[in-house]
């Protein structure tokens, strides 16, 4: 097992989802291999003509990775050719070695590939109850999505989230936490 230590390694991948009127999004998502705490962007909207850019890839890893965490010392993912060009060569000038899985072996980020697949589908599933469309709409359920994942999953015995943050974040709008309950106004607009 790795070791329960933040940003050591850094495992990405890339999925699609589409919004309410069917446009496909892209998005880049990162798991830290030690503590599972997820982050995600946007790479790319639009029709599905092949992978992202290595550029805009390596623009949302840093960011929503490296600007709040630093480099991590080892990057795990596919041989898609989103992981290298620019992105690859970045993370080689900034010492981060990079890991990638075998040609036929997905299992290999297996641990990227199923908090995806959970975030795809909690995302596919609020954005047929909302409605969502167009990119801001979808960053917003990306958002409240990899939220969702990093406090309501549990690694070691503690949400992702306890391990980078050391506590839980604030979540307005919840019944279940004494402080945030009688704000009636913030619950009905959630």
């Amino acid at each position: 097992p790795r070791p329960y230590e933040f940003n050591r390694e850094v495992g990405v991948d890339v999925f699609e989802v589409k919004d309410a009127v069917g446009r496909y999004f892209e998005i880049l998502h990162g798991v830290d291999m030690g503590t599972t705490f997820g982050q995600g962007g946007i790479v790319r909207e639009g029709e599905n003509n092949g992978p992202p850019s290595s550029l805009s890839c390596l623009k949302a890893f840093t960011k929503g990775w490296t600007r709040p965490f630093g480099w991590p010392r080892l990057l795990t993912c596919d041989r898609g050719v989103h992981n290298r060009g620019i992105f690859g060569q970045t993370m080689s000038k900034k010492g981060v070695k990079i890991r990638t899985a075998g040609l036929e072996a997905p299992e290999q980020i297996g641990r990227v590939e199923r908090r995806g697949d959970v975030l795809k589908k909690m995302m596919t599933k609020v954005v047929k109850e909302t409605n969502a469309t167009g990119t801001d709409a979808i960053d917003m359920v990306l958002d409240e999505c990899i939220n969702t994942v990093n406090e309501m999953s549990r690694h070691g015995g503690f949400a992702p989230v306890q391990w980078v943050l050391a506590k839980f974040p604030r979540s307005p709008a919840t019944q279940g936490d004494e402080a945030e309950f009688a704000d009636i106004g913030a619950i009905q607009g959630h």
